[in-house]
Formats: C-alpha cells, structure tokens, sequence
C-alpha cells in the first residue's frame, strides 16, 4: 500500500502534522524537506490547480455568466484544498480537495445542457434547483463514507467518464453544424480543445497517479533518491491544464449557442503562447467593409483568422 510506504520513508521523524487522518496517503516520502510540510512537491504543483483558473477567472470569461465564474472559483478551491491536504495529510483538508472535484462535474453537467439556452431564457427552468439537490446529496454521502477513498475515487472516475462521453458527443458528433464551424488552423475549435483537454488528462495525468497508486512500493525508493518528486506532481499539472482546457471548451460551446464566434488567443502575448483563454469576436459592418473586435471583456490580440 502506497501509505505503508510512505510512512517507511518517513522513518523515525515526527512530522507537526501527524497523526495524519485523511484516507490516503500518498506516494511521495512524508517530512523529507521540513517537518512541517508532509508531501513538498505535491503541495506546490497543487497551485497550478489554482493558478489556471484564476487566469480565467480574469481574462477568459467572454459571456461574463455565473456558470463560468462558479467553474473557475471551484477549481481554485480544489487547488487549495489540494495544497492543504498534501502539507498535513489530514482529513478535512481533504475533503476541501475532492469535494469540489465533484460539484465541478455537475457546473460541467448545467453548462452541456443549457448551452443553447437563449440569454434569461434556459431550456430547463428546474435544473438549478435539480443539481443543487444532487451536489447537497453527493456531500453528504462524501462525509458519511470519507474514510474508503475508494468510495470518492470510483464516483469521480464515474463523473468524469460521463464528462468525456458527452463532450466527445458535442465534440466529434456535433461539429459538423454551422454553430461549430470557427476553425484555428485545420481544425475546428472545439475539436482543438477537446483533444488537448483529453491528451492532459487522461493520457498525461491519470496514467500516471494510477501508476504510482499501484507500484508505489517499486517507485519509493527512485522518489527517495530525487528529492521526492512524484508522478503525483504531474498528475496536478495535467489534470490542471485538462479541466481548464474543459472549461474553455464549454465556453466555447456557449458563444456558439447564442450565435457568438469565438477565437483562442494567448497569454501572455501572441508571439509568447504560453496559455489559451477564449475571445468573443463581434462583427459591425459599415457601408462595404467589415471589421472584427475583441470583446472589452477579454485582452486585445493579434488572434488568428478563421480559413
């Protein structure tokens, strides 16, 4: 078991943290740095985790919606739950991690189903009132059964399965109608998204923490060696830029829906292109000529043209 260890390559040291309550103990060696921060290098690839969204949050909001600030807010937090619950290994901590793992599924779920939702007009009056009912329920059973990891972990493989059939359904279905047809390069923006979204995840991301989750006793003494840096570290940065990239995607989606072209420029410049965020272009034709803007909302830029 990876907390068995773990708690050998603590060795005789007691870290300020302990005893650790949390129903999982990950794989990098406890207290190797300092005693007062069990896991170093987990606890800081989680900002990334916070760091993504707070960009968004900022600058990639075009149809300045509720929905889109609520995933972007609960992605912080999930971010600095993670930080709290790789620095002490202590239960509620945790649970300030995961729990927002989980009502991030259900903003995914409202965002697919109003997507075409005109503006004050949603398609489905009750299902505000349905979610909330179902993110109270999912908390609740979260608490009531923390202590079997394997409870929270087999409900978000669930959540996020149903995440990527879906958008694949939008995505690789769906592409073909006229409100999906802004192109970056040779392929369609949602199609960009998604596939860079999935790579991050569940390729670059969950392989990994799955590897290190079952040969963890293999892999201890190499993290040992090197400082104590783990797969785990890149577990953050993948899931990270995945679920942020999964963000944009459903914003993208969004503008499609009210009749809105959307655009991918970069932060923090186009000749630097370190990060995506999503514009809103608009389009005013005067006598003959035409001209296209960057919402006020989001950062001017030299985005790239539809072919």
């Amino acid at each position: 078991m990876a907390e068995a260890a773990a708690a050998a390559a603590a060795g005789g040291d007691h870290g300020y943290w302990e005893p650790h309550t949390s129903s999982i103990d990950f794989c990098e060696p406890n207290y190797q740095h300092t005693r007062y921060v069990a896991e170093l290098h987990n606890s800081w690839s989680s900002l990334w985790l916070s760091f993504l969204p707070l960009v968004g949050l900022l600058y990639s909001n075009p149809t300045r919606e509720l929905r889109f600030v609520l995933m972007y807010v609960v992605l912080i937090i999930v971010g600095l739950g993670s930080v709290a619950l790789h620095a002490t290994i202590k239960a509620f901590p945790q649970s300030l991690d995961e729990v927002p793992m989980l009502w991030m599924n259900f903003l995914f779920f409202f965002a697919m189903l109003e997507q075409d939702s005109s503006r004050g007009k949603p398609k489905h009056p009750f299902l505000p009132f349905v979610l909330s009912l179902l993110v109270v329920l999912i908390t609740v059973l979260y608490y009531r059964f923390q202590q079997i990891y394997e409870a929270f972990l087999y409900t978000y493989t669930g959540l996020v399965v149903i995440i990527v059939l879906w958008t694949a359904k939008l995505v690789l279905l769906d592409d073909n109608k006229a409100k999906a047809s802004e192109y970056l390069g040779k392929t369609t923006l949602r199609k960009w998204l998604w596939t860079r979204a999935i790579l991050s995840y569940l390729l670059i991301g969950l392989p990994l923490w799955v590897l290190e989750m079952k040969q963890c006793n293999l892999l201890l003494p190499y993290y040992t060696a090197f400082g104590g840096l783990s797969f785990h570290t890149r577990w953050h940065l993948g899931a990270g830029l995945g679920t942020y990239l999964t963000i944009l995607l459903l914003i993208v989606m969004r503008l499609q829906g009210l009749g809105i072209k959307a655009d991918i420029v970069y932060l923090p410049h186009p000749q630097l292109p370190l990060l995506p965020i999503v514009t809103a272009k608009t389009t005013t034709t005067i006598t003959t000529k035409t001209t296209t803007t960057t919402s006020p909302r989001t950062l001017r830029s030299n985005s790239r043209q539809s072919t």
